[in-house]
This record gives C-alpha cells, structure tokens and sequence, in this order.
C-alpha cells in the first residue's frame, strides 16, 4: 500500500478466440495502516480446440508502519480451470493445427496462501522475517477419450519460516552490507491416480543457511561473496504397492563477483560459482504408474564475465558464459517420468544494446548465441558424448521501440528470433528434422486521457504458423503444440483517486 493515498481502478479487456479480462482494485491507506487489494477473471478458448481456459485471481496487503519498522498479512487465492488439448502428431498439424488430440481432457487447480511477517531497524540493523503457509489441490483427467484414461488428484501443502537479518558496517575504507537469513520449509503431498490404483504420499524437509556480504570499494568497486548450505530430506510412499523411499542430501552453493568501473563510460563484470536445484516431490514421482523414482538434486559450476559501455543515448552490455551441469533435472515426455540427464557443457555470448533519444523515442536489440553439449554419458543405450542438447536454439534476437508519437499516446512494437533447436527426446541427435525458426511480432497501442488507459494490439503480428515446443516420437516422426496465430485484444482501464 502507498502511504496517504485513497486510490481504485477497474480494467475490462477482450480479444478473439472469445478472450475476456476484468480486474479491479482499490489502494486505501492513512499515516501508519494501509490495504491494497487486488482481483481478476480471465476467459478464453484459446485458439486450440479443447483449450478453453477460466482464472480467478485475488489477493490483498494489510500493512502497518511504525517509526521503527512494518508489520504485514498477505492473503490470496486462485482457481484455474483448463482443458487440455494435447499433442499433435505432424500430419495432424498439416491437416488442423487447432484439433485437440485428447478432447475429454482438463485440469483444476485451487490454491490460497497466507504470509505474516515484518522488519524492524535495531541501529543500522534491519531484522525481517515471514513465516508462510500454501496449500493447493489439483484435479485432473488425461487420457480421457480412450480406455487409459487416469484421473489423478493432488494435495500440497508447504509451509515455511525465513528469517532473516542485513547489517551495514565498515572496515577501514571499505563498506559492507552483510545479509544472512535461514529458510525453512516443510511439504506435504498426497496423490492418487486412478490408472493404476495408486495411492502416493510424501513428505519434504528444507533447512538452509545462507550470507551474503557486499562490499564496496571506494566508488568504482564492488565484491560480492555469499554461499548457502542446505539439507534437504525426502520420505515418500506408494500405499498400494508397498513400495517407499527415503533420502537425505547436503548441499553447498557459492557465487563470487565482482564489478568495476574503469571509466566513466566503461565497466567491467564477472561472476562465478556454484548452483543447485532440487527435485520436488512430484518430480520424484511417475505421474500415470505412481512409482517411485527418487533424483539427485541437479548441480552446475557456472561462470560469466563481461564488459558495458555507455556513450551518447546508447547502453551496451557483451558477455560470455558457461555452464557445466551434473543430473539436469528432466522430463522424459516419452515415458512420462523425470529423469537425471548426463552431464552437460553450455556455453555463449550475449550481446545488447539500449538507446534512448528522447523521453518518446527509445529502442532496444539484443543478440544471444548457445551452444548446448553433453559431455559424456549415454541415453537409452546411445553414446551422446558430443551430441546437441535438445530444445536449445543456436541464436535468439529481440529487437524492439517504444514512440511516442502523439501527446500521451505511445505504440510499443517488437519482433522476436527463435532460431532451429532440436526436437524434445532426440538426445542422440539422429532424427533428421529440427524444430522450425520462427519470428514474431508483437504492437502495442496506448493511449492515456482523464484517468482512462486504452490499449489496442496484435500478437503475431504476420501470422506465424509455429510452435516452441515438440517431441520426437521415434516413429519416425514428431508431436508439437501448434501455437496461437494471430491475435487481438484490446482493454480500458479508469483510474479512481
């Protein structure tokens, strides 16, 4: 909430594919108490047969503000309800891109959450903390039209505590700003699935540690140095086979970086360190035979130098990285099970570069060029030492403008490079198609009068056929989700105050 400010607004939009969206909400705050809450509703059919979609969204910020600190309650909640299309095969694409493959098929999905917490100033001390809790429930059928139809439904609940502290401070000429803070979290899930009678239960316990010190360096200098430790413990049950795993893991985390600027127009970057990602408790499970299939948590090793410079209107940034990965956590979309990958070497250069001419006239392109490699390792029996890791494009490219042309009416237009990637399952790189490169362009209109926001634009501007997302099947051929073609929309938003 916005201290001394008495403000609403609502918002209606709509679009093809019999798109509608409303939102309201409403800012209401004295001195020291204050609310913001927030609602929306989304429909649409999307361009997909069987694809229809209906979201509700609200959410609300109770907040006080003491001379020495904040106190606050955030609460929300959303329901989903969304039928799922399913993949097409590459004839099904030719003949009707918007078909359903699996027409019976949908997905609901509830939820709310509930936060508590706040800081407090002791001297130059700021002490936080939050203590949380979630909880969703999803109900889903797939398969519906055939006799392997499997109807699962999902409990989780999470709730977590995150303390917290940041103390400034300084030595000699250096000065610091030391952040260190605990997370805890404890899940809960339950799941059955019909298809096989199962019935899975699991538990998953987070306790880390993490610090992180800043420190700068006159004014042209500044380090940043921060780990993290964190243990992480799973127990998980299959009530009708019998079957039940438990694992315990340690792991560690550190980043060091370092910024300098070497003259008013240059600066100089780098960073490296280590990272981790853990399995949740879904990943560890086969979501259609609800066998258990316990991960190693995925690890990297990843470093990133660059170089910015600023001249005239013009912001430029060129780095390069690279990223070595250990049990890349991942779906097998062929088997429906998560899988740990073989190791894998990523590497790359960014380019970018931002201009602005005027408060109405900026612009902005970028550059990124990927290389994705297995190390060593072998899939399904298959060597791929050396071999291209699937759904990763070569290059991307953004370009983009934002003018304003007239007096409060500004048009934002940018175009979007995908280039060929290899097809999600051809880890051994031997089917001879690759996902097709695709250009989008998106406009923008908008318009501001008397508290009234109108905006107007169009989505895939030339009406790219294309999809970011395909399977290789094996067959030989390949599944894909056909993406939207092109698509309007428009909204008016009025401002209270």
């Amino acid at each position: 909430p916005q201290r001394n400010r008495r403000s609403a607004y609502v918002r209606a939009g709509a679009g093809n594919y019999n798109s509608s969206d409303v939102r309201a909400g409403f800012n209401l705050a004295g001195d020291r108490f204050g609310m913001i809450v927030n609602g929306s509703h989304l429909a649409t059919d999307n361009y997909r047969d069987n694809n229809q979609l209906r979201q509700s969204d609200a959410q609300a910020d109770l907040r006080y503000v003491g001379t020495r600190g904040t106190l606050y309650a955030k609460l929300g909640a959303d329901d989903q309800r969304l039928q799922l299309p399913g993949s097409l095969t590459e004839a099904q694409i030719a003949a009707n891109p918007r078909q359903a493959a699996t027409p019976g098929d949908f997905s609901h999905i509830s939820g709310g959450y509930g936060n508590l917490g706040g800081d407090l100033m002791v001297g130059d001390a700021q002490l936080a903390m939050n203590a949380g809790y979630r909880g969703k429930q999803a109900n889903s059928a797939f398969f519906v039209a055939t006799s392997f139809r499997n109807n699962i439904s999902t409990q989780v609940t999470v709730a977590s505590f995150t303390p917290r502290a940041q103390l400034p401070f300084t030595t000699g000429a250096i000065r610091h700003s030391l952040v260190t803070g605990v997370d805890w979290e404890d899940w809960d899930f339950d799941q059955t699935a019909s298809a096989f009678a199962s019935h899975s239960l699991a538990t998953q316990r987070d306790k880390a540690f993490y610090v992180q010190d800043t420190l700068s360096i006159g004014d042209a200098t500044v380090i940043s140095i921060g780990g993290r430790a964190q243990t992480t413990s799973y127990n998980l049950s299959e009530i009708v086979g019998g079957s039940s795993a438990v694992q315990q893991r340690n792991l560690h985390a550190y980043q060091i970086a370092g910024r300098r600027k070497l003259t008013d127009n240059w600066t100089l970057y780098g960073k490296f360190g280590t990272s981790f990602r853990l399995a949740n408790i879904n990943d560890n499970f086969n979501l259609f035979t609800g066998t258990i299939a316990l991960l190693e948590p995925q690890t990297s090793h990843d470093q990133e130098v660059g170089i910015e410079l600023k001249k005239g209107p013009g912001w430029y940034r060129l780095a390069l990285y690279q990223i070595d990965t250990n049990n890349e956590i991942h779906l097998d979309p062929i088997a429906f099970n998560n899988i740990n990958l073989p190791p894998t070497h990523r590497y790359g250069a960014e380019l970018e570069g931002k201009w602005i001419f005027s408060p109405k006239l900026s612009v902005f392109a970028n550059y990124t060029y990927m290389v994705s490699k297995f190390r060593n390792g072998n899939f399904g029996g298959v060597d791929v030492s050396n071999k291209d890791v699937p759904l990763v494009p070569h290059a991307m490219a953004n370009l983009g403008a934002s003018w304003e042309f007239l007096p409060r009416t500004r048009v934002n237009a940018e175009a979007n490079y995908v280039g060929e990637q290899r097809f999600d399952g051809d880890e051994t790189n031997t089917f001879n198609q690759k996902m097709p490169s695709y250009t989008l362009v998106n406009v923008k209109l908008m318009h501001e009068y008397r508290g009234w926001q109108v905006n107007g634009g169009v989505r895939n501007l030339f009406n790219q056929r294309y999809f970011s997302y395909g399977v290789y099947t094996g067959f030989p051929t390949y599944n894909a989700y056909p993406a939207a073609e092109r698509t309007y929309f428009v909204s008016a938003q009025y401002q209270f105050r």
